[in-house]
């Protein structure tokens, strides 16, 4: 379209990239299988300090988050691109104004494609190593790549490869992370039976916030204007005798990022496929039980849970008589394996570990109380509800009015829900008690030999 310097770029290249982008997205949004494992009557309300309290104790959580802090240390590499393939070009090939846009715009698309082929190996990379692993190699390679633009740095055409490079390797991580978040958040549900995506992400983004805040200014502010006099004097960046120096300093806060952040991911996220896996099997397990207890199985859900524990039950067995005749690393991988089934042989025990025995203790305590003497409210049905839910809504004004209606019910039983909510969720795990009382009789089918 003429390069970054002439006008059709953003009237005809812009829009087209927004509307298909746009397109693209609706696709992907509609197109997506939700993957919550959860129970029928499973209601998304946790108050905001208890699921501060929950998600704290989450140490993958942690161990991702100061990774993606510390990993804010690079963002200033970014801006080479701009000062070598926009400032830098013009100066070393002795472009005119109209040849450098079109080097640029050219440039950089091929930098962008980088991205292409490492996110369609993603799926490939994660089935094979898995996304801890992906994480951790990805990261030495950029810093491979960006230790090699820093030596580079006068070789405009050698920094251009290691900077595609740097930029192949990073965008593993546009699949990868998103992936390990929704494996965090299985693993908090795993934990404590609430998932808690909105309120987890926007605690770390709270804290994150002010660490971008932090960065940002020793980047811009700092290092950029004050130890290298970068402001508004742009021009300058076509001097490599400026451009060196600043780019240097970016690359050096870029590799010290990326070292610091495998520190708090390698000893905090430890989690594995095949330890997901059994969460999810877990999960399944409890939504079955739950369904079964409230009469709302779906059709096959109860004979899949049995069929979960039952295939665990076998693999664990294999596992064992072959740890016998096994030494070395052999026998390692065999544990780890057995390690992740007992995950889920263990569930028909939940009940009997000496943290569960207390929470059973003080949810027996909180419901020899009565809902009124505790918090002096009743426990509003759901008759209001149901009655909203079922009104017509033909047209315009019956669509208002039952709107109007569900709003009505619904702060109602949100009111509740809020300030009865240890009394629910003690009742609950009372609830959860005695069907795991019957795991031999509901399971039966599973525990056979």
């Amino acid at each position: 379209m003429g390069g970054m310097e002439h006008i059709d770029a953003y009237r005809v290249i812009m829009p087209v990239f927004s509307i298909g982008g746009a397109i693209f997205g609706l696709i992907s949004y509609f197109g997506t299988k939700e993957r919550i494992i959860v129970s029928k009557d499973y209601t998304p309300k946790v108050p905001f300090f208890k699921g501060i309290a929950a998600g704290i104790q989450n140490k993958h959580q942690w161990g991702l988050s100061i990774q993606g802090w510390f990993l804010l240390l690079q963002s200033g590499v970014g801006n080479i691109t701009t000062w070598y393939f926009y400032y830098g070009i013009k100066d070393v090939l002795g472009l005119s104004t109209e040849q450098q846009g079109i080097m640029n715009g050219t440039l950089v698309t091929v930098i962008g494609f980088a991205s292409t082929p490492a996110m369609l190996l993603s799926p490939l990379m994660i089935r094979k190593i898995g996304k801890r692993n992906i994480v951790i190699i990805y990261t030495i390679l950029n810093i491979i790549c960006t230790a090699g633009m820093y030596v580079f740095i006068d070789q405009i055409w050698v920094l251009f490869v290691f900077l595609w490079l740097r930029a192949f390797f990073s965008a593993f991580s546009l699949v990868s992370t998103p992936a390990i978040n929704a494996d965090v958040l299985d693993y908090q549900q795993y934990k404590t039976g609430q998932r808690l995506e909105g309120l987890l992400s926007q605690f770390m983004g709270f804290i994150g916030t002010f660490v971008s805040m932090g960065v940002t200014y020793l980047i811009n502010t700092v290092i950029m204007q004050n130890r290298y006099g970068l402001t508004d004097n742009y021009d300058d960046l076509y001097s490599a005798a400026f451009r060196e120096p600043i780019s240097q300093a970016m690359l050096i806060l870029g590799i010290v990022g990326n070292l610091l952040s495998l520190i708090p991911f390698i000893s905090l996220y430890t989690l594995t496929e095949r330890e997901h896996t059994s969460h999810i099997a877990v999960l399944k397990i409890r939504a079955a039980l739950e369904d079964y207890a409230t009469d709302s199985l779906s059709d096959g859900q109860l004979e899949e849970a049995k069929s979960i524990y039952a295939s665990a039950v076998k693999e664990a067995r294999e596992y064992e008589a072959a740890l016998q005749a096994a030494a070395g690393r052999e026998k390692k991988k065999l544990k780890k394996k057995l390690d992740a089934v007992n995950i889920i042989i263990d569930e028909k025990n939940r009940f009997e570990t000496a943290q569960m025995k207390k929470k059973v203790e003080k949810a027996n305590e909180l419901l020899s109380h009565t809902v009124e003497e505790l918090y002096g409210l009743s426990e509003p049905s759901m008759d209001r509800f149901n009655e909203a839910n079922a009104m017509p809504e033909d047209t315009r004004e019956e669509m208002q009015k039952k709107d109007r209606a569900l709003k009505e019910a619904s702060k109602e039983l949100d009111l509740f829900h809020r300030k009865a909510y240890d009394y629910i969720q003690a009742r609950k795990l009372i609830k959860q008690l005695e069907y795991y009382r019957n795991w031999d009789s509901i399971f039966e089918a599973a525990v056979c030999d």
